[in-house]
């Protein structure tokens, strides 16, 4: 099969709504003995950092850097 051709397109950001499945996906999904969470790279979206904290704080989430320094995770 192989890969397919290299993208010429720069603006690959993802959005809220990509932000929004990844969250709804995430917490969708129970497992036995643990609280649900979902860790995104905040560079890939065309939010700030600071956006994206605001607006899941905003919605009930408990949002925390990562120890790496770069990662959000969402509790």
């Amino acid at each position: 099969m192989g890969l397919s051709p290299k993208s010429n397109q720069q603006n690959n950001l993802k959005n809220w709504k990509d932000l929004d499945n990844v969250l709804q996906s995430a917490f969708k999904v129970q497992i036995k003995g643990e609280q649900p969470s979902a860790t995104i790279n905040p560079n890939e979206y065309e939010m700030s950092v600071q956006e994206i904290i605001d607006e899941g704080t905003k919605n009930g989430y408990n949002v925390k850097t990562h120890a790496d320094g770069i990662h959000l995770v969402f509790h």
